[in-house]
């Protein structure tokens, strides 16, 4: 599946990469998306910055490469992922480690965009 050098425990660019490696069977369309958010995310990089590439993804770049409602079927798709894992006992813990930070790390993106959310823009009915 993938294996990970160090823990993953902030959004960056391994983080997006892991994420796209297990979603890319579950969730084809969304595993392209991120992907896609990756390649932009270094090309910025290396224009702002031509010696060295910054490894941190910013929440606020994040959300206009991918837009809220993407962030947030990450998480469920994430945990869905967890959950049949679960059920098939067929994860290597070290596996389901990296897994579980994987889902606290873009869990904390959605906490963000739910803080920094504007409660003017949120239509109430």
């Amino acid at each position: 599946m993938f294996e990970a050098s160090e823990p993953v425990n902030v959004l960056n660019h391994q983080t997006m990469e892991f994420t796209f490696r297990l979603l890319r069977n579950h969730n084809p369309l969304l595993a392209f998306l991120i992907k896609n958010a990756l390649t932009e995310l270094k090309i910025r990089d290396q224009e702002h910055n031509s010696h060295s590439i910054n490894d941190v993804v910013f929440t606020p770049d994040l959300i206009e490469l991918l837009g809220t409602l993407n962030i947030i079927q990450v998480v469920g798709n994430l945990n869905e992922i967890a959950r049949d894992a679960l059920l098939k006992k067929d994860m290597p813990p070290s596996h389901f480690h990296i897994l579980r930070d994987l889902i606290e790390v873009w869990a904390g993106v959605a906490e963000w965009i739910l803080e920094n959310a504007a409660f003017d823009q949120v239509a109430y009915h």
